[in-house]
């Protein structure tokens, strides 16, 4: 997990449209390390639950592949709990 100060800096000014459509629950936009926008993740209802699937695009052989992503499965973890925790809170108060 990033240190303290990290973990609150790394991510920030979110923005969250809400979506309902098949799976998908809404799109995600946030400011990264306060230096550039990461665009496109998806807030979605699987199988299993809710997750926050990253930015894709189909390649040559028609599988989609992801062009960003977090360096660890930490960073991941937090993204996504972070992104999730803002979802909900749109959710409950939609304005």
């Amino acid at each position: 997990m990033p240190n303290t100060l990290e973990a609150k800096t790394l991510f920030s000014d979110f923005r969250i449209n809400l979506v309902n459509k098949d799976s998908l629950r809404a799109i995600v936009s946030c400011k990264v390390a306060d230096a550039f926008w990461l665009i496109g993740m998806r807030v979605v209802e699987g199988s299993r639950g809710r997750f926050v699937a990253m930015p894709s695009r189909k390649d040559t052989n028609g599988e989609f592949q992801d062009y960003y992503f977090p360096a660890s499965k930490e960073v991941r973890e937090h993204l996504q709990k972070q992104v999730l925790s803002l979802y909900e809170q749109k959710v409950a108060s939609p304005a």
